[in-house]
Parts: C-alpha cells; sequence; structure tokens
C-alpha cells in the first residue's frame, strides 16, 4: 500500500512539472508578450474626454466671438474655426503617446484617440449650440435660414442652369424645414466626419509603436 501511494504521489509530482514547463514556455512566447502588452495598455476615453471638451469649448468660444461681433456663427464664415479640432485632435494624441502610452503609441491607438476626441468635441459644442439657439437667442436660426435663402436668390440663375430648377427648389425646401435640432445635429455630424478624416492622417504621422519585447 505504501509503495502503491507513493507512487502515485511521483506520478502526480511529474504531471505537476510537466505543466509548470508548459506555462513557463508559454509566457515566454512572442504572441502572450504582445497579449499582454495590449491588455495593460492605458485607455484613451479619458484623454478624449478632456482633450474633446476642450475642443468643444474653443470651438463655442469662436462660435460666441463672432455671435458679438455681429457676424451669423452659423454661416459660411464659421469656417475661420475649422482649424481648433485638428489643433486637440494632435494635442490629445501627443498627450496619450508622450504619457500614457510611454513615448509609444500604434496607429490603431492613435487613430481611436484622435476619433473619439473630435467626437466628443462634437457632441459638446452641439449641445452647447442647440442651448444656446434654445435659451438665449432663437432667432439665431431664423437670420440663417434668412441668410441661405437670400443667397440661393442672389444664384438662382446660375444654380437652376447648372444643377437643374428641381435641386434648386429642393435646396429651398430644406433651408425652410431647417429647425434647432437640426442644426445641433448637423455641426455634430460635420465636425465628427471631419476629426474622423483627420485622425487617419495625425495617427499615420504621430504612430510610435513599442517593441515586440517589452512587457508593460
Amino acid at each position: 500500500m505504501p509503495y502503491t501511494l507513493a507512487f502515485k504521489v511521483i506520478k502526480l509530482l511529474n504531471q505537476v512539472n510537466i505543466i509548470e514547463n508548459h506555462c513557463i514556455s508559454s509566457l515566454t512566447e512572442p504572441n502572450f508578450r504582445l497579449n499582454l502588452r495590449s491588455m495593460n495598455q492605458p485607455p484613451v476615453f479619458k484623454t478624449a474626454m478632456n482633450f474633446g471638451a476642450m475642443s468643444g469649448l474653443s470651438c463655442f468660444a469662436m462660435f460666441l466671438i463672432l455671435y458679438f461681433t455681429g457676424s451669423n456663427p452659423l454661416g459660411q464664415i464659421s469656417w475661420v474655426g475649422v482649424w481648433i479640432p485638428i489643433v486637440f485632435i494632435v494635442l490629445g494624441s501627443r498627450h496619450y503617446r508622450n504619457h500614457e502610452g510611454q513615448g509609444y503609441i500604434s496607429y490603431w491607438q492613435g487613430f481611436r484617440v484622435g476619433f473619439l476626441t473630435a467626437s466628443c468635441g462634437a457632441f459638446l459644442f452641439a449641445l452647447l449650440v442647440w442651448t444656446f439657439a434654445t435659451v438665449i437667442d432663437a432667432n439665431i436660426i431664423e437670420r440663417f435660414k434668412e441668410e441661405s435663402l437670400l443667397y440661393l436668390e442672389q444664384t438662382e440663375k446660375l444654380s437652376r442652369s447648372v444643377f437643374g430648377s428641381s435641386i434648386y427648389d429642393a435646396s429651398v425646401e430644406n433651408i425652410e424645414k431647417i429647425t434647432t435640432e437640426s442644426i445641433a445635429a448637423q455641426e455634430f455630424w460635420n465636425k465628427t466626419f471631419g476629426g474622423l478624416i483627420v485622425s487617419f492622417i495625425t495617427a499615420a504621422f504621430l504612430r510610435n509603436n513599442a517593441p515586440t519585447s517589452i512587457i508593460e
């Protein structure tokens, strides 16, 4: 009986040794190191929220500057602030690389930081514009519609000859249907789509992949 028990113990120890050796070999495989490093990567949402908030507030500050200088910030002059989200996409991506990523950032990480920064900024800006047009100055939407219709009237002959009467009439109808909600939604989607394009570019320029042998 003692011999049988000793044999079972020795057999069990051999199995434990085999399992231990297998685990050690797995820990040294490159794929495991890559997976462990990806699991420990810092989240991008915190950085995107911070820089997105600064982007949205800066865009709204430009909105207010245009408004109080007598311009309609919803019109074509709003393009003077197109550079603001780009700046914060770059700053957010660089911050993530230099601080959160310890000097490293992959293309996918850079794209996510940039796109989420643009989306958060776009949402905050759209929300502030909606609040402004609802609470402070509801006539800003009507002035925007009047200016847009006036521009169409000034170019009516050219527009009808180039695009056709049906497209011109549809444009007039679409302008007349503009509401505060549609303006806010348009601002959100314009800035989000623009941020998508910019993020593809900035992610390529700021990319600095970490060595595959580093376990973070």
